[in-house]
């Protein structure tokens, strides 16, 4: 949590230790090393991810939508203990939870229910599109009556 709120403060101080030969290995090239063997072992880390899903089902989907979403502990914490849609308001749990983020900035939003959050990537996050659909609909409205 204190990484992910001082994350350029931490980059800056791993920088200095780096340059003073106190860590041994750039995170970057641990990160590409790692993202090489993945990409060279596709069925090696199928299986491990299958081994730990097997093991622990809710841990390992807490952990999947934590890396994969870079969430904190206590948006983690939001998104789990979350029982309607931010967007509607419709009641939301299990698998119809789904964690909303910005695509340009990776940013955490909320929680939506399956319908928001697909509505919301067809309009790809424009409230242009959003008004537009609105005024579209409005207007359809006034010529049925």
């Amino acid at each position: 949590m204190y990484y992910h709120k001082n994350l350029e403060k931490m980059r800056e101080k791993n920088r200095a230790r780096r340059a003073a030969g106190k860590m041994k290995e750039d995170p970057a090239v641990v990160v590409a090393r790692t993202r090489a063997w993945r990409e060279a072992n596709p069925d090696r880390k199928r299986e491990g991810d299958r081994a730990r899903y097997k093991a622990d089902p809710a841990q390992f989907m807490r952990w999947q939508r934590k890396s994969k979403y870079r969430l904190t502990d206590e948006q983690l914490q939001q998104v789990e203990n979350a029982t309607s849609c931010d967007a509607c308001g419709e009641h939301i749990e299990g698998r119809n939870k789904h964690v909303d983020h910005d695509h340009e900035t990776g940013r955490f939003r909320g929680v939506l229910c399956r319908g928001c959050n697909m509505a919301e990537g067809c309009l790809k996050g424009s409230l242009e599109r959003v008004l537009a659909l609105g005024v579209y609909l409005e207007n359809y409205r006034n010529k049925v009556k």
